[in-house]
């Protein structure tokens, strides 16, 4: 089953592509639609290693942890981004550039404490979630629920 994906499926971005492909691939749409089953909200995910104790199992946890969150929450979670210490933020980086690409609803982190921190050198005293913020139409949201207090707000 071989189908093509028209022009205008192509010029659209992230979440927006989805049913072009999975109509080309699986004839997903074709199938009935259930009553009472919305879309649901698109998310990604990122950890800063740094803020987690040593060792591939406590980043192991947390990676569960988003999963599990997201779907308690009935959300679409993307790719986790993990960020290690000493790669001078290049995870951050990629994470900014992917929100601003999918436009994600929230960015889930463990706590706030992985978004609070200065970004690096460039940006001064702006922390990740700061910058986040300001290039992206995310929010951030720790999984502890409580809602992160933004500029406007303070």
């Amino acid at each position: 089953m071989a189908a093509t994906i028209t022009l205008a499926a192509r010029a659209a971005r992230g979440p927006a592509l989805l049913p072009a492909v999975l109509a080309a691939r699986t004839g997903y749409l074709h199938e009935p639609i259930v009553a009472g089953h919305e879309p649901q909200p698109f998310v990604i995910g990122y950890i800063d290693a740094a803020c987690l104790p040593r060792g591939k199992a406590a980043i192991a946890r947390t990676r569960l942890q988003l999963t599990e969150f997201a779907d308690a929450e009935h959300l679409a979670l993307g790719h986790i981004y993990v960020d290690y210490p000493g790669l001078g933020g290049s995870s951050f980086r990629v994470l900014l550039i992917a929100a601003d690409r999918y436009n994600p609803q929230h960015i889930l982190v463990p706590s706030l404490a992985h978004v609070e921190t200065p970004a690096d050198v460039r940006h001064g005293t702006q922390t990740r979630q700061e910058l986040i913020q300001r290039h992206t139409l995310a929010k951030v949201r720790p999984l502890s629920g409580k809602r992160p207090r933004t500029a406007r707000s303070a």
